[in-house]
Order: C-alpha cells, then sequence, then structure tokens
C-alpha cells in the first residue's frame, strides 16, 4: 500500500488511560533522531514549561520519557508489526500511560511524528514558526496513531504541518570549497551548475567546461554569476568535476536527504556539436542535461543510497527528451503554471490547461513517482483560494505529482490562512479544506474568525456553482462570478468581520486590505457592468477601503484602468453612463516650479517594484534612491511583455495643448547578477511611453545599467489635455526565461513645458 490515511486506534476504549504532559521528563532517541529530539524539547519546554533530559547510551527509563527511532522499537512501545504498516516516509506514533514512542524508517519520517505529538499538545503552524498552544491539554489520550504522507517532497519547513523538504535539503554553499561562494556570491540551493562546476576554480585554466555561442566564442568569464552558470554538458570532464563536487557536498552534508543537480538560471545553452548530438529537435536541450545529471546522480546511488537528485524541466528543458530516462534517485522538478489559475477546477474542465499537463504527462511517463512541480503563485489573487487549493493538490497527487518543490511566494489575499491550507494539503490533500479553516482561522483572526470563515465559505459555494454552470471563461474568471448577490454577501461579512475586529488595530486593517482587494479584482471581473447599481456598490465600498488604507488613488487608476478596458468593448452610451458613476479620475498633484512640473515617485500606480528605496542592498554599484519600477512578467509559467506602471493628473487650463520634454531619471536594473550576454540574448529591456494615448517613445530602454541616468523625450503640442492626463511607461521586453532579468526603475519624472510663443509671432 503506497500510503495509509491517518488511522487513530483508542487502545482501552470507554476505560482509556491518559498521560499528563508535565509528567513528562525525559528523551530517549538515536543518532537518527537528533534532529527531531532538539525540536521536541524546544517546544515541550513551552507547553509543559520541563525541559526533557536526554537519556544517554546505556540509560533507560521505562516511564515518563519519550522514546524516538530506534530507541521507541528497543523499548517495545512501537513494535516491528506495527512500523511495517506505514510506509518508510510514514510514522507510528504511541501514546501510553507513562510513555510516548514515536518510529519510523526515515529520520524525516520520525520528525513528522514529532510534528503531530505537537499538534496534539495545541501548537498550530504559522509559516515555519508556530503559534502555541490556546490551552495545552491536560491529558494526551492513549491512541496508536499510523500516518504517511501523499507526497514524497512537501516544501517547507515545519514539522507540525510534515513539511519537511527545506529541511533535508542541502545546500551547496556548505559543501567543497565554501569560500568560493561568499557575499557577493548568488548562489543559492537550486541552481547549482555554479557550485559543482564553479568559475573561480575552473574557468581560467579551462573556459572549454563553459558555454559555446552561437557566435563561435566561449562565453567570458564575466557574462555570467554563479546562479546562471551555463556549462557544455557534453564535456566529460564536465561530468567528472561536477561528480568529484557533488560526492563532497552529500559526504558534508550526512542529514540531507535532497540535491539539486541543476543547470544555470540562464537562457544561455552550449552551442557545441557534441552538445547538440544530445539534444531533440527544435531547441529540446533536456537529453544533454538528463547525460550529465545521471552521469553524478547513477554513482552516487551506490554510494550514498537513499538520496534524491532534484533537476529541473525549465528554460530550454521543459519537455522530457526520446531517447533517455532520469536515473532511478532522480527527481525531475516541472515548471508548471498551475498553481496561479484563479479557477483551476474551471480550467480542468474546460481543457484551458492541456498544453501545461502535455508536458507534465511527459515526464511523469519518462520518470513514474519521482515527478515535482514548481508553481509560482506569488502575489496571484484567488477569490476562493480554498477551493482551488485543495483541487489542485489532489489532482497533482491524482496524476502521479510526488510535491511541490518551489510555490515562489504566497496568492496576495488571506496568506497565513493559505500557507496553513498549503502545509496541510501537502499532507493529505483528502482532507476536509473547509473543516481546516474553520479550525484554524481563530489563531489567526480572533473573534473576527467565524465571519472570516463565512465569507470563505461563500467563495467556496460560489466557485462551486460556477463550476456546474460551465460558463466559458473570460480572463480566467467564469463570467458569472461576481454576481451582484454574491459582492453584496460577500463585503457584508467582510465588514462583519472588521467590526468583530474592534474596527482598529492589526487584525481590523489586514481584514480591510483583504476587503479591499476583494471589491479591486470584483471590479475587474463584475458579471454585469450594465447594473448600475452593483457598480456604484462596489465603487463606493472600494472607496470606503481606500480612504481607511490610504490607498486612494491606487483604487481610482485601477478603476481608471478597468474602464479603458471596457470603454473598447461597450456601446459608446453604455460607457458615458459608467464614466459618470467612475466620476473624475486623477492622482496627487504635481509640484511645479516655473514652466516644470515634476512628479514625484509615489504618484506612480500599477508598479511592480516600490515606491521604495534601491541601492546597495540589491546593488552595490547604485547609489541608494526612492524609485518605482516595472519588470517583464511571468504568465502561465513563461515571460510576457505585460507590465506597465502609470500616473495620473491635471493641468491648469494655460498648460492643456502645449508642448514639452518628458524628462526620466532611471536605470536598467537587469538584476545584480546581469551581464552582457543577456544583453546579447535578446534580453534588453525595451521600453514604450505613452501620454494620453499618444506614444512618445518605443525602443531600447537605455538607461545606464545599474546606475543612474536621465533620458528626455519630446510631447509634441496638443497631447497634453486639462483633466485626466496619463502618462504610462510599459516594460516591453522579452526574456525567455521563468525568471525576471529586465526592470525599469524610475527615480524622478518632470514635464519641462515648451517657452510659450510671443505675442505677434
Amino acid at each position: 500500500m503506497k500510503r495509509l490515511l491517518a488511522l487513530l486506534l483508542a487502545l482501552c476504549g470507554a476505560t482509556a488511560f491518559s498521560l499528563a504532559p508535565d509528567q513528562i521528563r525525559n528523551l530517549k532517541a538515536d543518532r537518527h533522531s537528533a534532529a527531531s529530539a532538539a525540536w521536541l524539547r524546544g517546544i515541550w519546554k513551552k507547553a509543559a514549561g520541563t525541559t526533557l533530559r536526554l537519556l544517554p547510551e546505556g540509560e533507560d527509563s521505562a516511564k515518563n520519557t519519550i522514546y524516538l527511532g530506534e530507541a521507541a522499537l528497543k523499548s517495545s512501545l512501537v513494535s516491528e508489526k506495527e512500523l511495517a504498516q506505514v510506509p518508510p516516509e510514514g510514522f507510528v506514533l504511541k501514546i501510553r500511560g507513562d510513555a510516548v514512542g514515536i518510529a519510523s524508517r526515515t529520520p524525516e519520517g520520525i520528525l513528522c511524528g514529532a510534528g503531530r505529538l505537537g499538534e496534539l499538545l495545541g501548537f498550530r503552524a504559522n509559516g515555519n514558526s508556530f503559534f502555541p498552544p490556546r490551552r495545552v491539554p491536560e491529558n494526551l489520550e492513549e491512541c496508536t496513531i499510523f500516518d504517511s504522507p501523499a507526497f514524497f517532497y512537501r516544501n517547507g519547513a515545519n514539522p507540525l504541518t510534515g513539511q519537511v523538504g527545506m529541511l533535508l535539503l542541502g545546500d551547496p554553499r556548505r559543501g567543497a570549497d565554501p569560500e568560493l561562494f561568499g557575499k557577493k556570491s548568488d548562489l543559492w540551493i537550486d541552481h547549482t551548475a555554479g557550485y559543482l562546476v564553479p568559475k573561480l576554480k575552473y574557468y581560467d585554466r579551462n573556459p572549454e567546461y563553459y558555454a559555446l555561442l552561437k557566435d563561435g566564442k566561449r562565453i567570458s568569464k564575466n557574462a555570467f554569476s554563479d546562479h546562471r552558470t551555463p556549462l557544455c554538458l557534453s564535456n566529460p570532464d564536465v561530468a567528472r568535476i561536477a561528480l568529484e563536487r557533488a560526492r563532497e557536498w552529500v559526504r558534508l552534508n550526512p542529514d540531507k536527504k535532497f540535491f539539486f543537480l541543476t543547470y544555470g538560471d540562464t537562457t544561455v545553452w552550449c552551442e557545441c556539436p557534441e552538445c547538440g548530438k544530445l539534444d531533440d529537435a527544435g531547441g529540446r536541450h533536456a537529453g544533454r542535461l538528463l547525460h550529465w545529471v545521471n552521469a553524478i546522480a547513477g554513482p552516487l546511488g551506490k554510494e550514498f543510497p537513499g538520496r534524491i537528485f532534484l533537476t529541473f524541466a525549465y528554460s530550454g528543458t521543459e519537455t522530457a527528451p526520446e531517447g533517455i530516462r532520469p536515473a532511478g534517485n532522480v527527481a525531475v522538478v516541472v515548471a508548471s503554471s498551475l498553481g496561479n489559475r484563479p479557477f483551476f477546477a474551471h480550467e480542468l474542465k474546460q481543457n484551458t490547461l492541456e498544453s501545461m499537463l502535455k508536458i507534465l504527462d511527459g515526464w511523469i511517463a519518462k520518470n513514474p513517482g519521482r515527478v515535482l512541480v514548481c508553481e509560482y503563485i506569488g502575489g496571484a489573487y484567488q477569490p476562493a483560494f480554498v477551493s482551488q487549493t485543495a483541487d489542485r493538490y489532489r489532482f497533482l497527487r491524482k496524476r502521479g505529482v510526488g510535491g511541490i518543490a518551489f510555490h515562489y511566494g504566497n496568492p496576495a489575499n488571506f496568506p497565513k490562512l493559505w500557507t496553513y491550507l498549503h502545509g496541510k494539503l501537502l499532507w493529505n490533500p483528502d482532507q476536509d479544506a473547509m473543516k481546516l479553516m474553520e479550525e484554524y482561522a481563530p489563531r489567526v483572526y480572533g473573534d473576527a474568525a467565524s465571519a472570516v470563515t463565512a465569507y470563505l465559505k461563500l467563495a467556496d459555494a460560489q466557485y462551486r456553482k460556477t463550476l456546474a454552470s460551465g460558463k466559458r471563461l473570460k480572463d480566467g474568471y467564469p463570467p458569472d462570478f461576481y454576481t451582484a448577490e454574491f459582492v453584496e454577501k460577500a463585503c457584508g461579512l467582510l465588514s462583519g468581520a472588521i467590526a468583530r475586529a474592534g474596527n482598529s488595530g492589526k487584525i481590523a486593517e489586514e481584514l480591510t486590505r483583504e476587503k479591499y482587494l476583494f471589491l479591486t479584482d470584483a471590479m475587474r471581473h463584475l458579471a454585469d457592468y450594465r447594473d448600475e447599481k452593483l457598480v456604484a456598490f462596489v465603487l463606493n465600498e472600494g472607496n470606503r477601503c481606500a480612504k481607511r488604507l490610504k490607498k486612494e488613488n491606487e483604487f481610482a487608476r485601477s478603476n481608471d484602468l478597468v474602464l479603458r478596458e471596457l470603454e473598447k468593448t461597450l456601446p459608446p452610451e453604455r460607457s458615458a453612463a459608467l464614466k459618470k458613476l467612475f466620476g473624475h479620475v486623477t492622482g496627487a498633484v504635481p509640484e511645479r516650479s516655473g514652466d516644470t512640473l515634476r512628479f514625484p515617485v509615489t504618484m506612480w500606480s500599477g508598479q511592480d517594484y516600490g515606491p521604495r528605496e534601491y541601492g546597495p542592498k540589491q546593488d552595490p554599484l547604485s547609489p541608494p534612491k526612492l524609485c518605482s519600477g516595472v519588470f517583464t512578467k511571468a504568465r502561465g509559467g513563461r515571460i510576457t511583455s505585460s507590465a506597465e506602471m502609470s500616473l495620473l493628473f491635471d493641468l491648469p487650463e494655460s498648460d492643456a495643448g502645449r508642448g514639452g520634454v518628458l524628462h526620466l531619471e532611471g536605470q536598467d536594473a537587469v538584476t545584480k547578477n546581469a551581464s552582457a550576454q543577456h544583453l546579447r540574448n535578446k534580453e534588453t529591456t525595451m521600453m514604450r511611453i505613452t501620454l494620453n494615448d499618444a506614444v512618445i517613445y518605443e525602443g531600447v530602454c537605455g538607461f545606464a545599467v545599474h546606475n543612474w541616468s536621465g533620458r528626455e523625450f519630446g510631447i509634441p503640442p496638443g497631447v497634453l489635455r486639462r483633466e485626466n492626463n496619463r502618462l504610462v511607461i510599459r516594460n516591453a521586453g522579452y526574456a525567455r526565461g521563468a525568471f525576471v532579468y529586465c526592470w525599469i526603475l524610475i527615480c524622478d519624472a518632470s514635464i519641462r513645458f515648451d517657452a510659450p510663443p510671443e505675442k505677434g509671432k
């Protein structure tokens, strides 16, 4: 049996014995349970006020003791027969009237069993930390729990939810030659080519270890960073060196189970003929990647059984190769777009995920039981995240996915609730997701929790209702989701939650933000914009939230963007009516000095960065300045040129129609690890500037890279008007990887008017 659902057996029925937590005095652990012992001692001190004494080798105490691992078997608390009932990743937790035993075939299983004991004490996960018990139970009832996880890799670092992936992941900066990767290195745990064949160690003598470019020249040493190292994967010395360094890495980290063997985070691939021979047609590079990864993982599997080596299907290696399979100890991590779909089940039903599922299924067929996904959901708004998350995780398990390697952030709404739900469903996606929320919400929202869960249930019901209606999605949303009835009920519940939180303080502000996010999203996807009562309701409620959060300008500008999109499709009379409802939209008053208008950085809206200071923390070469910025955004796991920021302003009648010059001070921040190679590889930052829909510039960004510089652009007469002037800077570049290279940062913007014509001329 692959896994067992949680099974709780009361040993003595109505006459069950119990164990008081404050009676426990000792802890007995073997060397494989050291991490579990340390974690348990920490939470036991917080729960019972007792510092558990670690029993040394040779000393046993049959009573008032927690036994971990082999110690639990030797004490006969847990039998071999009982342990045989769970898979290796699972655990047996037994509470007896005078002792506790936790056993597993793996150290991580013991740690997860310790986490379950922590939950019985009343602890609950809070990210990678925890909420302490509201009330420590006087007694732990006698029981035996058999349990095991649905997914073999569960990202995170919290035993309470069984998320131990990060705790078991080898950090290459703690491998061989750590001095090569100091503060200036961008090496992290995921893209490890820079550790396996570090340029500081090998490039000067052997540049042939690194990618050959299309022009026949070897990539230069300064053209890539550790994180973005591009290798010649067909070179046998590259495989030999990577194997030696990986062997040392694993040897130095005996407590780690997972290690990344991955290419650099780059779209630069070696163009030499030997690498090309390893590829499938059409620039598909997964064949050469697996050729290299297998040459490392295969030998290491014999030396270090039980270790799993992870590699990416991403940015050139998305599609499974035809002629080679991953080694048995290799897990392939597919860059998935499934996590940022707000209506996952709807898209699945309407067959709009076929291209992504084809990639996923291709790898599952090549590597059954050893495929993970990465999900890019940071900042996405998910109006019914409980249903969406539960549906997706059940689907992934049923499809044969082994877990989530990274999710890169969390949804914009209810992040703490989502993070907890994510962890619990990774362990067992068949759990009642809404019941989990009902149990957990009081830890986050206190007296407001009942209203919050009522809102979540309402959103869940609307999600299911629109799933049943089957209407075709529009921009990823069911057209019948944000109906008048649903919006009004949802706002009432959120208002009730804010009131129960006391209308002031941190929780009330957080819930006001949730209501604001809901209304902003609703305005973008209303079921019927002809319903003036509904539009007015959303505007009025949104303005109240925006005023409290000091986001009036942001809300007004967001609505202006909605109106501009609607004007493209609605009849003129309908657009006019909506424009009247929306009212006059403008921003902060620009600063004026003579014939120059200066726009504070805080006037920009829609930006991806800022307004905040950018400087040495992000880039040692850049003097610190307050700025706002935009970068190319990922949509569906790929990069598209979709990012823009704007500012709105009015002018005195005397300035309307005047020509002038737009002055911008900014920089092309291609991240601190950008290189000339990125710029040669069609990853140049492109910029499009419009003023009242007139294009005043379109082309290369043109600012200095990693430093501030100025540019000026002419404004023809007749473009500026009296009201609602809209200046837009769009990042029109295209970066082919799934991470951002190209930023546009603006720290100063001003318009200098042309001198008025002299009288009589």
